[in-house]
């Protein structure tokens, strides 16, 4: 399994960004290579079983083999937990045990925790610190962002736009042109340094921050019964 400690830095620092932008263009991941390889604690146990064993026990762990009809494809529907062995049930009792943003009781409670996000941005102070933020980026010779989120969007649709395929039926997509990845992740550093120093000089991430603690206070106190509920129905599962 990959993870930022493999990276050697915390993603999102002042070196990361320095080293790898926003992380869109300039795969990061390839950095984190080399990894512990995973190491399945029962796999000498399957080892010393007979091939028919193996079969009995793979098929007690991740259910029957898929009946392969030669379309190379199987539907989402057609996957049933019943039929996925113990994965599946475990899978199956954990997800249905925590689902609890599936619950029409709470549909109206989950839909507006879900917009504190969108809520505190919206917020007068918010809005002050990012009109400055984008006076600060205009400054640094990147004029065409007026919101805070524009620069990584901007960085993840040309990378999206190198990244497709001429043709979309292709097996395997083109490696993206060279010379103008290289380009991309320039700017992509770039963008996201004089990202990172406006935001530092703007407060919005703090103001941001403040206003949303502030929120989702409000939120908790003017729900604090239905939270509460929600928690001993949820909490301990």
């Amino acid at each position: 399994m990959i993870t930022s400690d493999s990276l050697g830095m915390e993603w999102g620092s002042e070196e990361f960004v320095r080293t790898y932008g926003y992380g869109i263009s300039t795969d990061p991941y390839s950095a984190m290579q080399g990894g512990e390889e995973y190491v399945d604690p029962n796999a000498d146990y399957v080892a010393a079983l007979s091939d028919s064993e193996q079969a009995a026990y793979n098929e007690a762990l991740w259910g029957a083999p898929v009946d392969d009809t030669g379309s190379g494809t199987v539907s989402a529907g057609d996957w049933d937990w019943q039929s996925m062995g113990c994965m599946g049930a475990a899978q199956h009792e954990e997800v249905t045990a925590t689902a609890f943003w599936d619950d029409p009781h709470y549909k109206s409670l989950i839909d507006e925790m879900n917009g504190l996000s969108d809520k505190a941005g919206a917020t007068p102070a918010v809005k002050a610190r990012e009109t400055e933020w984008a006076g600060c980026m205009a400054d640094a010779g990147f004029p065409q962002f007026s919101h805070e989120s524009d620069p990584e969007t901007s960085i993840n649709d040309r990378f999206t736009a190198l990244t497709t395929p001429a043709d979309p039926t292709s097996a395997e997509a083109d490696p993206p042109d060279p010379t103008a990845l290289a380009a991309l992740q320039t700017d992509e550093i770039d963008i996201a340094v004089a990202d990172l120093g406006c935001d530092s000089s703007s407060g919005y991430a703090e103001t941001l921050k403040t206003e949303q603690i502030r929120l989702e206070q409000e939120f908790i106190d003017q729900n604090k019964e239905q939270l509460d509920a929600l928690v001993a129905q949820y909490g301990q599962q």
